[in-house]
């Protein structure tokens, strides 16, 4: 299942050329599968071993290899099986990741299963911060350079940490949320991904409530209109930075 494929530590989709199949003559599919390549780029990858996915995701892929292996008649290296009691018995600190990987640049983020968690949705990564990633990514090198940058909600810090890994000619990246959980959260996915030298800095802010202080180059925001009686606040607070000479860049899925 190249799904579960997917989700995994690869760099590029040609990555995903693992399985290796020819039609014999019944009709049936024959598969041949380099396990150790699987394995090195997938569930035993040095990025999966420092940022681990849930353990109950890596045992339904090593489960589904398994019963494509037996399928097959090849046998089951044992390094998969490695794998299979690593994450059923090795005790793990309750971090675990989601990788994405945008051009060359893999960011691997905190956050939760569910669309709503702890009354907030800024725990989760959504569509438009990764397509804003995508739509910078095909930017020149030099975008940004010694600008400010500021982000309305922020969330889980997608689009703010692959913008500083992208451009590290910004003068500074303001990412900014309301909810305490959610700015937590995303100071961790940034040490994570993130190093010293790197210009940023995490700030509550609520444009419901709050006067915005900053004046910014630029301003940021993906999927930051999920509750529609939110957008007048939005639109009060974009304008006051435009106002200040500010461009602003929002992403928005049609739902």
């Amino acid at each position: 299942d190249h799904r579960d494929l997917h989700s995994f530590p690869t760099r590029r989709s040609s990555d995903l050329q693992f399985f290796q199949w020819k039609l014999v003559n019944n009709g049936e599919w024959e598969t041949k599968i380099n396990q150790e390549i699987l394995l090195s780029r997938t569930v035993c990858s040095q990025l999966n071993l420092s940022c681990p996915v849930h353990p109950e995701f890596s045992l339904r892929f090593c489960k589904q290899v398994m019963k494509l292996l037996e399928a097959s008649g090849e046998e089951v290296n044992d390094q998969l099986y490695d794998c299979l009691q690593r994450d059923l018995l090795s005790p793990r600190d309750g971090r675990y990741f989601k990788s994405y990987f945008v051009g060359d640049l893999a960011i691997s983020l905190i956050e939760t299963k569910q669309i709503i968690s702890s009354g907030t949705t800024g725990l989760n990564t959504w569509t438009a911060g990764i397509h804003l990633s995508r739509w910078m990514a095909g930017l020149p090198d030099n975008w940004g350079q010694d600008q400010t940058i500021l982000e309305l909600g922020a969330g889980t810090g997608m689009t703010g940490i692959f913008a500083l890994k992208r451009f590290p000619g910004l003068k500074e990246y303001i990412l900014t949320d309301s909810h305490s959980g959610v700015l937590d959260n995303m100071k961790e996915n940034l040490s994570v991904n993130l190093t010293a030298e790197v210009n940023y800095q995490v700030e509550n802010l609520d444009w419901e409530m709050d006067e915005v202080g900053f004046s910014p180059d630029i301003v940021l925001g993906a999927d930051i209109v999920f509750d529609t009686r939110i957008i007048p606040d939005l639109v009060r607070t974009l304008a006051k930075l435009l106002e200040r000479g500010a461009k602003a860049i929002i992403a928005s899925t049609i739902r």
